[in-house]
């Protein structure tokens, strides 16, 4: 990462709109560092206040969490951004509810995307960490961003997650591919409210697709094309959790990279000094761990004082 930002030039810059509810930078300290360590500057912008920014071709737009819409001239304006080759991240809070943010859904629209408004609960423990709404979703093998977190086997953990529709007609120019995807025995909540979340007859069940990439061709030239990466949660981004799994900042990175065709850039980033955590993915590897603390290490001790206890009462 450091090597990358003192080779590059011309710095872009991320920018994090402000305006709609969304995460402040200051709370994403985390993906700021990751971002400069990519090369690139990380600021706010406020498409309606802050008269002297402007999004220019070469910069990234990151959507993280609204909760109230865009306005037309807002819409207008990253419409003519994405008509540039604009590059966008899109990371959808729990209480992000496109159904009711049309011109926020209408970026997803251009693409064909759907991003329901439910939340995902995993019921196989092999695919969700500590309670089922944690979902460590399966990474696609065929995804620049995520085959290296496969190699490396540095999983995502998502915080609870809306479930996207991605379209299966073909459509000349625009290429979906989906990222992360839940297991067969996932199902979809509508309402958040509801007391029990088990399983009911009238839930919709997975697989589901929690991260895709939508890229739009206007051009012979790539370097002219639309590029979304979005993703059904956003909390996972967040300081308290991406900075306990490496596996969620470096999907960040490589989404970064992917978006800037910096396909170099797409890797696993080395794990700071300091990092001594313990990397648990899933419930059964919690299970596991719980015995051997409680019930393995114990025994041991208590059999190696019971020989200890025999060869001094006998020899």
């Amino acid at each position: 990462g450091g090597i990358i930002y003192v080779t590059q030039t011309d710095a872009s810059t991320a920018y994090f709109l402000q305006g709609h509810g969304e995460a402040a930078l200051d709370d994403l300290s985390h993906l700021q560092k990751r971002i400069q360590n990519e090369g690139m500057d990380a600021a706010e912008i406020n498409l309606v206040t802050d008269k002297d920014k402007q999004l220019e071709k070469g910069d990234l737009l990151i959507i993280n969490a609204p909760t109230s819409d865009l306005s037309d001239d807002e819409r207008a304006t990253i419409k003519a951004y994405i008509d540039a080759g604009g590059r966008i991240f899109f990371s959808l809070g729990l209480n992000t509810n496109l159904e009711e943010l049309d011109n926020f859904a209408s970026i997803l629209r251009l693409v064909d995307i759907q991003a329901r408004n439910d939340v995902v609960i995993e019921g196989d423990p092999n695919y969700y960490y500590s309670q089922q709404l944690y979902a460590v979703p399966e990474l696609s093998q065929d995804a620049a961003i995520t085959k290296p977190l496969i190699e490396n086997k540095k999983p995502v953990v998502l915080t609870p997650s809306h479930s996207l529709v991605l379209s299966d007609a073909n459509k000349a120019g625009r290429t979906l591919t989906s990222l992360l995807t839940t297991s067969n025995s996932s199902w979809s909540v509508a309402d958040f409210n509801r007391e029990d979340l088990s399983k009911q007859d009238d839930d919709a069940t997975g697989p589901f697709v929690m991260a895709a990439t939508a890229q739009l061709k206007h051009d012979e030239s790539e370097a002219n094309d639309f590029k979304l990466v979005v993703v059904g949660a956003a909390e996972f981004l967040t300081n308290s959790s991406a900075a306990s799994t490496q596996g969620n900042l470096d999907f960040f990175s490589n989404s970064l990279n992917w978006l800037r065709d910096e396909e170099s850039g797409i890797t696993i980033r080395a794990k700071a000094l300091a990092d001594y955590s313990l990397n648990i993915t899933n419930q059964t590897q919690v299970y596991v761990l719980a015995a051997v603390v409680l019930i393995v290490m114990p025994l041991i001790v208590l059999i190696a004082g019971i020989v200890v206890y025999l060869r001094r009462k006998y020899l």
